[in-house]
């Protein structure tokens, strides 16, 4: 069982309903599935829901019981990537490689870093299609929940 390496686009579909939603559900609540973050993730999912609670998208009363229930789950069972030296070291040559926003690379470099000191099966989850063009050209294997394919790979 690999461990989900989730970026925000990831992590929104495990508390919105979105295209891919059931999909990534299914994925990480199977057996031995382990989920892992980058710290950056805990700030950026923060903003992605306070963004669609302030455009009425999501109503004030489940934005924050989904905020309450996600700090709960980070505490509780997601591993984070701090971001450090080598992260911050290994984003900067993703973002001369690739046209990503410093974020992407961010969560590219995290999920790399990540793998190095946990070695596992690791796939990098987003429906982001820059953060996934980058991911596969530098071998990371990823999915995104939302295209049609129904399997992780």
């Amino acid at each position: 069982m690999p461990t989900y390496f989730l970026d925000t686009s990831a992590l929104v579909k495990l508390y919105v309903e979105e295209a891919g939603s059931a999909r990534l559900e299914s994925a990480v609540t199977g057996e031995g599935a382990r989920l892992a973050i980058s710290s950056l993730g805990v700030l950026e999912f923060r903003a992605a829901l306070r963004a669609r609670m302030r455009r009425g998208a999501l109503n004030r009363i489940e934005g924050e019981q989904a905020l309450e229930d996600f700090s709960a789950r980070v505490a509780r069972s997601i591993v984070q990537q701090g971001l450090n030296d080598a992260v911050m070291q290994l984003a900067v040559l993703l973002l001369d490689r690739h046209p990503l926003r410093a974020p992407d690379a961010l969560q590219i470099a995290s999920c790399v870093e990540f793998h190095r000191t946990a070695p596992s099966e690791t796939l990098l989850v987003s429906s982001d299609h820059g953060l996934l063009m980058a991911a596969t050209a530098e071998d990371i294997p990823c999915w995104d929940p939302a295209a049609e394919e129904l399997e992780p790979g």
